[in-house]
């Protein structure tokens, strides 16, 4: 079974979407360990409920300079990573 995680990030109440994430990631096994990152705080919140719900470990960040400690402190199966952060970007996460 494949889960597909799609998400629209609307940056200062404009409707137009800036950033979209796709994730195709075939659930074989729970217990994955995921890192959810972004400064939206609803967006996170509903994707940690639905991937808590197929029985995911689920960290969350807001900013990249916290998202970049956690991974560098953790070891996750999956890190969901906005591009448009405050402090650093997605891109400078993934940079470092």
């Amino acid at each position: 079974m494949a889960k597909i995680i799609e998400l629209f990030n609307h940056k200062g109440g404009v409707s137009k979407t800036t950033t979209t994430f796709h994730l195709a990631w075939k659930l074989t096994q729970k217990d994955k360990k995921v890192l959810v990152v972004d400064d939206e705080k609803l967006i996170v919140k509903g994707i940690r409920f639905s991937l808590e719900q197929d029985g995911m470990e689920v960290d969350c960040a807001y900013d990249g300079e916290e998202a970049l400690s956690l991974a560098s402190s953790n070891q996750y199966d999956v890190i969901l990573l906005d591009v448009m952060l405050p402090k650093l970007t997605g891109f400078e996460v993934c940079q470092q």
